[in-house]
């Protein structure tokens, strides 16, 4: 089991812990461990705000920490097949890891996601990559300018976001007519290593799992920049699983979508081919 991100072993919500207590009990060996720079393990990060080490980690900073847990867990417990399990970072990280390791024969992905994080990114890109922060950035905007009438002032000595505003207003109008297409940002930084790994997993016949959180915004980028491009054809079809967990965030805050989490994850492994 991968760690999440820049979080360690445990995860939110104590979720590695309860998932692997959960497969312990059922026969399985499981092993959740720390990289490098993370929790309780030694070696350091780049010293870098933190949205540009996700994007680190969504590259694969993390991949040779986890071919070497997979190695010692092969001859630790003298197994020949791995099945890996990771959240959000710890997805990203399953996956590109998996495609050089031949000893994996599952994965589970939760919460994958697809964009690579960095702090270049747009306030305008940001707006208008879902319905939601759009919305979201409208209130928020307005409710500046009526209780900071400072907002005015910036507004007036050209210190705003003009390109912002206008792409706002220009949506929510209603007798604008919405050109803005795909956000620039979204596409530019789609990781592409995601379907190179993919099409690697998928001529080994490995069977993959993607496990989406209904109430996170990155489930509509999923399945808008990856699942309908890449998931909807092919080989996919036969190989690769989507399911929305229900009543659940990104970090599964709510005791209802940590159990419907583990229990989709215990099913998927006990019911293997």
């Amino acid at each position: 089991m991968l760690n999440p991100g820049l979080k360690n072993r445990v995860a939110p919500n104590r979720l590695n812990i309860k998932i692997a207590r959960m497969l312990c009990e059922r026969g399985f060996f499981v092993l959740r461990f720390d990289p490098h720079g993370i929790g309780d393990s030694e070696g350091v990060l780049p010293d870098d705000l933190a949205l540009n080490l996700w994007g680190h980690i969504q590259k694969g900073s993390f991949v040779e920490d986890t071919l070497t847990a997979n190695n010692y867990l092969i001859k630790k417990c003298s197994i020949q097949n791995l099945i890996l399990i990771g959240s959000c970072g710890g997805a990203i990280t399953a996956l590109l890891s998996s495609a050089k390791d031949k000893n994996v024969k599952k994965l589970i992905l939760i919460d994958l996601p697809v964009i690579i994080s960095s702090d270049k990114r747009r306030f305008k890109d940001r707006i208008i990559s879902s319905k939601e922060a759009e919305n979201q950035a409208t209130l928020a905007y307005l409710n500046k300018l009526i209780a900071h009438p400072s907002s005015w002032l910036r507004f007036c000595t050209g210190k705003s976001d003009y390109s912002a505003i206008w792409t706002l207003m220009n949506r929510k109008l209603p007798f604008k007519k919405k050109t803005d297409k795909a956000p620039a940002y979204d596409e530019i930084n789609f990781n592409h290593e995601i379907p190179v790994a993919l099409d690697n997993l998928l001529s080994r016949k490995v069977r993959i799992d993607f496990l989406l959180a209904d109430n996170d915004n990155n489930t509509q980028i999923f399945m808008d920049k990856f699942q309908k491009p890449y998931l909807t054809k092919g080989r996919c079809e036969r190989f690769c699983k989507v399911h929305v967990i229900q009543f659940a965030n990104h970090i599964y805050t709510l005791e209802e979508s940590q159990a419907n989490l583990m229990d989709y994850v215990l099913n998927s492994l006990i019911n293997m081919k």
